[in-house]
């Protein structure tokens, strides 16, 4: 949600929050298994004055995928293009299944995303859901902010210099996976497309992604 609010020139006078252990969610029904629901609430001074949950018609709001950036950075640039790529081939697919009829085949959907880029440092928040999201196995904070130890130096580290945070990353902030290096930012990118080739176009990108260094699935 921070991101959005960063993406959008947000302030702090509006603070944009998330149910990131799903207590608030489930105490309201608004869940799907055991993630929350996609739903806005507007809250204005303890005041309820909007809420809205989507109940899975037609109309569905995108993923939010953020590629926190460093144009210095080959690896970086790198991961730009192909998410670029994925997301404008993703955005053609969305656009033509709406002006066609379709029936049913045997094959995984793609999904249409919003492709937030920035070459600002993750706010507090954003650092510590990022570590949630890659885990807490020994070194994994050092791999995110150069010589950090755990989630709490972390964040003291990227408060005293921004610089320390390693790019690239990417966040899939909707489906709770980050790749904190070249590797696992490819991992992300396969989980983007599909698997099965449908043209010229799709077959270059997949072809440019599996040239990345590969990852097994977790």
């Amino acid at each position: 949600m921070s991101a959005w609010a960063k993406a959008n020139g947000i302030k702090d006078e509006i603070l944009f929050m998330t149910d990131t252990d799903t207590q608030f969610s489930k105490s309201i029904g608004w869940t799907r298994g055991d993630r929350t629901g996609r739903y806005a609430m507007v809250i204005d001074h303890g005041k309820i004055t909007y809420a809205e949950v989507e109940t899975g018609g037609e109309h569905k709001s995108l993923d939010v995928i953020t590629l926190f950036h460093k144009a210095s950075s080959p690896a970086s640039v790198r991961a730009q293009t192909l998410l670029k790529q994925i997301s404008a081939h993703a955005s053609e697919t969305a656009t033509e299944d709406q002006a066609t009829d379709h029936t049913p085949q045997n094959k995984q959907q793609r999904t249409d995303f919003e492709l937030n880029v920035t070459e600002d440092p993750p706010t507090s928040d954003q650092l510590r859901t990022i570590l949630q999201y890659i885990g807490s196995g020994p070194g994994k904070a050092g791999q995110v902010v150069e010589g950090a130890a755990d989630e709490a130096d972390a964040l003291r580290k990227l408060k005293e210099d921004p610089n320390r945070f390693r790019r690239p990353v990417i966040v899939d902030w909707n489906n709770g996976r980050a790749g904190e290096s070249l590797r696992r930012c490819g991992s992300i990118m396969r989980k983007l497309t599909t698997k099965t080739v449908f043209g010229d176009k799709e077959s270059e990108i997949i072809q440019m992604i599996n040239q990345l260094p590969k990852e097994a699935d977790s």
